[in-house]
């Protein structure tokens, strides 16, 4: 195996591993570079923000003492610098980068103002910053507060692409070549959904590159900036120019905000490694709410029944909630068909004892043994298609506009009007999101995922064969009595 391309990131530890020195080391890796860090401050945080007193700056000569040692044995062919932590740190990278015989591309993101407005730096590091490390930047990477702090913006809102364009060319006469202005915090509509313009600005030729990419509404956006400028560094150290850099650099970061799963009670972080372990199926996201639901029904055009042990199986307490709000909607749906039965003079005893069909007994069989051999997707899925089936028929039937009779005539639109009301409506969506929190929770294999779409399919067939043997009964006994 050939050695990867060296990369440094200089930066603050993050104990929730969402951003900083361990977002940076997780993209080095993700990109097949080799990552090597100078830590400049410690700070005790998760996803819900830095502690009370939960930054330690580093001291100066400790960083130098870290870089020397990188420097001297493992060269970088690119660095990427984030939280610098103090005005003295800022003025010994640059002295020691600064005397450097040669020194690789620099991508800088200047950490020093939150996105929420609090600066993370004293005015005179700020000033610092700008008059000594900047210069030697190949790229800086700013947020929309830092972008107009730097820039003397003022309190003007950078609220469109122009006021983008004219930022980028105050920032990049601080001396950094290539300017990067991101464009998350204001999507732009159009007809094929909301858009992220993100503005490269090369000062040097005076020239603009626009990058676009579907806007993500994801809540796990923690240490996105930090990994979009490690990125950025990931795929200078492979030899990749500075515009071929910062969009694909883009990309990445966008399929790992869209690959990114819960974590913590805050904003969780972006899925830094989701082109190792590829999903199969994307994540619900507002514009495809139920990936994995709409998946299966594709698979197959028919429906199953029946709901039962995926309470027991899940260990998630909100999860066991969950499930037997499902349960309870099959029981009071049971009760429904007996009162339904009772309005033709058909007793509660007569119905129990019915024998029951070889049909539904091949059907339940089924149902349960793949329950109670499978794990909680096995479960989820086999019992899903019943609810989902029957919610989606009833509610259909109940927005239709002709061919449906809703008068008191019809003897069974009570019986179509609970499948269609909101109690039946409410435990199918109960149980596609529970199917959905499922997968997104321990995404599956290529083979996994089809082995669940058979498992779909055979309670569908089954589910078929249940009605058959109804309607061929229903049909003997029109031509006993003809």
């Amino acid at each position: 195996m050939s050695t990867p391309p060296f990369a440094l990131t200089i930066a603050g530890s993050d104990s929730g591993a969402g951003a900083g020195i361990q977002a940076d080391l997780k993209t080095f890796s993700a990109l097949d570079v080799f990552g090597t860090s100078v830590i400049t401050a410690l700070t005790a945080q998760n996803s819900k923000g830095v502690l009370p007193g939960g930054v330690e700056v580093i001291s100066a000569d400790m960083v130098v003492k870290q870089l020397d040692a990188v420097l001297a044995d493992i060269p970088p062919v690119a660095i990427k610098m984030g939280m610098l932590g103090s005005e003295d740190i800022i003025h010994a990278l640059a002295a020691s980068l600064s005397s450097q015989s040669s020194c690789p591309p620099i991508v800088l993101d200047p950490v020093c103002v939150s996105t929420s407005g609090s600066t993370l730096l004293p005015d005179s590091a700020i000033n610092s910053l700008s008059t000594f490390l900047i210069p030697l930047a190949t790229i800086i990477t700013p947020n929309t507060a830092e972008a107009k702090l730097l820039a003397d913006w003022g309190d003007r809102e950078l609220a469109s692409l122009e006021d983008a364009r004219a930022c980028a060319g105050k920032l990049a006469k601080l001396g950094a070549r290539w300017v990067l202005l991101k464009g998350g915090h204001m999507p732009f509509e159009t007809n094929e959904g909301k858009k992220v313009v993100d503005l490269l600005y090369d000062g040097e030729e005076e020239k603009e590159y626009l990058f676009e990419r579907p806007f993500i509404n994801s809540p796990n956006t923690h240490g996105t900036g930090c990994s979009l400028s490690s990125a950025i560094a990931s795929y200078l150290a492979h030899g990749k120019s500075v515009p071929d850099a910062v969009r694909l650099a883009g990309d990445y970061v966008a399929g790992a905000i869209f690959a990114s799963y819960p974590v913590g009670e805050g904003a969780g972080p972006i899925n830094h490694f989701f082109n190792k372990i590829s999903r199969t199926i994307a994540l619900p996201t507002s514009s495809s709410p139920t990936p994995f639901t709409d998946y299966l029904i594709n698979y197959d055009p028919h429906y199953a029944r029946t709901n039962s042990l995926a309470a027991y199986k899940s260990e998630d307490m909100k999860e066991m909630a969950a499930s037997t709000v499902i349960v309870d909607a099959v029981l009071k749906e049971t009760e429904m068909h007996v009162a339904f039965c009772e309005k033709f003079g058909i007793s509660r005893d007569q119905l129990l004892a019915v024998p029951e069909s070889i049909s539904n007994v091949a059907y339940n069989r089924y149902v349960l043994d793949t329950s109670m051999k499978g794990d909680l997707l096995d479960c989820r899925v086999v019992t899903a298609p019943c609810l989902i089936g029957y919610g989606q028929v009833g509610a259909r039937l109940v927005k239709a506009t002709d061919g449906v009779d809703k008068s008191g005539g019809n003897p069974y639109w009570s019986w179509i009007a609970e499948y269609g009301g909101d109690w039946y409506q409410g435990a199918v969506k109960t149980g596609i999101d529970l199917l959905e929190s499922t997968l997104a929770a321990s995404p599956v294999s290529p083979q996994r995922l089809e082995e669940l779409a058979k498992i779909f399919r055979q309670a569908t067939l089954l589910e078929v064969a249940f009605w058959d043997a109804a309607v061929a009964a229903a049909a003997s006994k029109a031509s006993e009595q003809s």
